[in-house]
Order: structure tokens, then C-alpha cells, then sequence
């Protein structure tokens, strides 16, 4: 039984709201991604089925990268957040010329899913989204990963 509550209290965490997770960053001087991301950024929403769940998310196109090889910086959030937690380090990637993609793991936000698996099955959607990146920049897009807490762990298991 006790054993039970912990996985549930793991895998069926309670997660936190853009509303929460913006005016955390907000309060802790990094809400300038949540500015751009609200404001300035053209984003376009996506869509990708990934085995069990939905995973939701959008890109967004930098106009200063302007190579024929594009720069993609791929971010994954941690458990209990979501896709706007990774605005303050997309806003970082967009000034070096990144173009961003970021989407919401399964269990959270708008994706799909009734328990998060802590990297089991959340890598193999990243694959998902690599793919889905390569069709939109490009197959030889020069990409980089950036993962916080839980989305660090899903891209280490994604490259073992």
C-alpha cells in the first residue's frame, strides 16, 4: 500500500500551472523569456502522436539565423511544469541565434497522458520531436538539447 502511494505520488504528481510557473520566474528575475514568449515571439503550435499520448508544443522561428543549416535548440522542462518554464532559457538560445522548440512532456500542460515515467517513456517522445524538428528546419539542422531536473534526465536516457 505504502508502496502504491509513493509511485502515485510520483508518477501522478500535482503539477503546476503557466499562471504559477510564470510568476515564479517572474519574482526570480528570469521572466524575461515569459515577455518574449507572451509578446514577441511568433510561435506556431504543434501536435505529434507518441505511442500512448498527445504531445503538444510549438516552435519558434528565429530571424537572425539566417544559415543554411539551421540552429534548433530543443528544451525539455522538469516534472510538474510545463512548456513556459522553458522560456528562460530559450530566451538565452534565441539571442545566440537559436531557433526553439519547446513542448510540453507527457502528463503536463496540454500533452496528453495519465502518469509522468520520469524519463522511461518521456525520452522516446523527445525522439518524436527531434523528428518533427528535422521536417520543419531541416534534416541536417544543427540541434542542441537543454533539459531542467526530469527533461535532463529523458535526454540522457534518449542518448544512452
Amino acid at each position: 500500500m505504502i508502496d502504491k502511494m509513493i509511485a502515485d505520488n510520483i508518477m501522478c504528481c500535482p503539477r503546476q500551472t503557466r499562471e504559477q510557473l510564470s510568476k515564479f520566474d517572474i519574482e526570480h528575475g528570469v521572466g524575461r523569456g515569459i515577455e518574449l514568449f507572451n509578446n514577441e515571439w511568433k510561435r506556431v503550435e504543434f501536435s505529434i502522436d507518441s505511442e500512448d499520448v498527445v504531445i503538444k508544443g510549438e516552435y519558434i522561428i528565429n530571424p537572425n539565423d539566417t544559415g543554411a543549416r539551421k540552429k534548433v535548440a530543443i528544451i525539455c522542462h522538469g516534472q510538474t511544469a510545463e512548456r513556459i518554464s522553458d522560456c528562460k532559457y530559450g530566451a538565452i538560445l534565441y539571442d545566440l541565434g537559436y531557433n526553439l522548440v519547446f513542448f510540453d512532456e507527457r502528463y503536463h500542460g496540454a500533452s496528453t497522458g495519465d502518469y509522468c515515467t520520469l524519463g522511461w517513456k518521456e525520452n522516446l517522445d523527445i525522439k518524436k520531436v527531434i523528428s518533427f524538428a528535422k521536417s520543419v528546419f531541416g534534416d541536417d539542422m544543427f540541434f542542441g538539447m537543454h533539459g531542467e531536473s526530469m527533461g535532463a534526465a529523458s535526454e540522457l536516457i534518449l542518448l544512452d
